[in-house]
């Protein structure tokens, strides 16, 4: 069952397995303001202290790269070659504009190497960033 904290309009989700084991993955959302993209980067910076690495994915970019697919290979690859590391997806409701009913192939690459990273066990946690959680 999902678990929330909510702050003056700012939602953290966890998901909790059945074991009461927290997810890696966790998604900050709420609106323009609310502190979201500023609690990553403390968080970030605290990582990057304790001398693991904090990688920063923004979703707004990813829709104007130029070869997406290529791209997110390289970053994913990036990531997953490090024993411990931070992985902050931005904006993160941007990439969800479909066009029709049609999920734009961004989104699955995404969720696809999310996926495998998530069962790397290579990456010690992501957090996605967004203003709509609808969205998401």
């Amino acid at each position: 069952a999902p678990y929330f904290v909510t702050s003056d309009g700012l939602f953290v989700g966890a998901a909790v397995s059945a074991t009461g084991i927290v997810s890696r993955a966790v998604l900050l959302h709420g609106p323009a303001g609310s502190g979201k993209s500023a609690a990553v980067r403390q968080v970030a910076h605290i990582v990057q202290q304790t001398g693991s690495e904090a990688f920063l994915l923004d979703g707004g970019a990813l829709l104007t790269a130029a070869c997406v697919p290529q791209l997110l290979e390289d970053v994913f690859q990036l990531v997953s070659a490090r024993t411990s590391a931070l992985l902050v997806l931005e904006d993160l409701d941007v990439l969800s504009c479909a066009v029709g009913d049609q999920q734009p192939p961004i989104t699955t690459l995404l969720l696809s190497h999310l996926d495998s990273l998530l069962r790397s066990g290579n990456v010690s946690a992501v957090i996605g960033v967004a203003r709509e959680v609808d969205r998401v």
